[in-house]
Formats: structure tokens, sequence, C-alpha cells
């Protein structure tokens, strides 16, 4: 009876040893796995933006109403790590910016498209050109020819153009509109006297 007990015993003991030399291995394994997981998840999370994609983001600002929530999209995706916008959202979001009067707000997003190495579309001037002088904005008209040479694009003859028009029609301007028509600027065509400046 003794030898019974002692045999039972010692089997217990043996299968103990034996569970726990087998499970040691799978541990391991499990902890390696469980952190090649977390690393792996940690990798794609700096990959991609938790705030969404550059058209998903685009498509938000762009449909927004109100400008000022649209900036602050604009503003909380910048801060997203491995984020930046595309050309097309500064885009949008400079014109919503300008054609609701929030003129510094405009200017400070298109000094940020400035750093980048977009290539800009000389219609984005045309339409800021169009914005100041719908507000009679006569200053800030003048002011962005020279904004256009800051990007070092170069200026359209429509754009000469048109900022002409706009300083002659207020006397207050008629010399700085003469003095901008005599600049020896490479265009594509000397720019067209209209008849309000003959």
């Amino acid at each position: 009876m003794h030898l019974s007990a002692l045999r039972s015993s010692l089997s217990s003991k043996v299968r103990k040893i034996s569970f726990s030399y087998c499970s040691a291995p799978l541990n391991r394994y499990q902890e390696q796995d469980e952190r090649c997981r977390l690393k792996d998840q940690e990798v794609k999370e700096n990959k991609e933006p938790l705030i969404g994609s550059r058209a998903r983001i685009h498509k938000l600002i762009a449909s927004q109403s109100d400008p000022l929530l649209a900036k602050e999209i604009f503003d909380l995706a910048c801060r997203q790590p491995n984020f930046q916008h595309s050309y097309a959202t500064y885009h949008s979001l400079i014109l919503k910016l300008g054609r609701s009067h929030h003129f510094s707000l405009m200017h400070g997003v298109l000094s940020c498209l400035k750093s980048h190495n977009y290539s800009i579309s000389p219609s984005l001037f045309t339409q800021i050109i169009e914005i100041y002088g719908d507000a009679k904005l006569h200053e800030k008209v003048l002011k962005t020819f020279y904004t256009i040479l800051e990007f070092n694009i170069k200026p359209l003859t429509k754009h000469l153009n048109y900022i002409l028009e706009i300083l002659v029609a207020n006397r207050n301007f008629l010399q700085p509109a003469f003095d901008l028509f005599s600049l020896p600027i490479n265009m594509e065509s000397p720019p067209t006297p209209s008849p309000t400046t003959l």
C-alpha cells in the first residue's frame, strides 16, 4: 500500500514536470507572437495617420460650409505624424477662407503652401486676385502680384491685366498701376492696356 502511494506521487510529479517543460516554450512563443503583433501594429499606425487619407481630408474640408471648421480640420490633420496635405486641400481651403473674408487665415495657409514643393496652378492666384478685387482691397490686389513672384511663378498676362483693371478703378492707385505696368517683368507676352488705362 505504501509502495502504491509512492508510485502514484512520483507519477504525479513527473506529469507536472512534463507539463511545465512543454508549456514553457509554448508561453515563450505566445509572448513572441504578441510582441510581433504589437510591433506590426505600431509600425502600421506610424505609416497610416489615424485621421485618414489625404483624399478623405480634402473631401471633408471641401464639403464644409463653415470655413473656420474647415481650418480646424486642416490644423488637426497637420498635427498627425507622417501626414501632409495634398495641393488640392490647400487650394480648396485658401479659396474657402478668402471668399468668407478670413484674409489673415488665408494668407497663413498660403504661406504654409509656399514651404512645400507643390506645382501651383496659376488659377489659384487668379482667383485670389478676384477675391481681393471684389472686396475692394486694392492694396492686397497689388501685393498679390508680388506674391506670385515670391512663389517663383511666371505671372500670366491675364494676371497683370486683371490687376491693372482693378487698380485703375481707384484713383488712389493710378500711380502704383502705372509703376506695375512699367516693370520689366518677364512674362509670356506684354500686358494689354485696357481702355481705362489709355
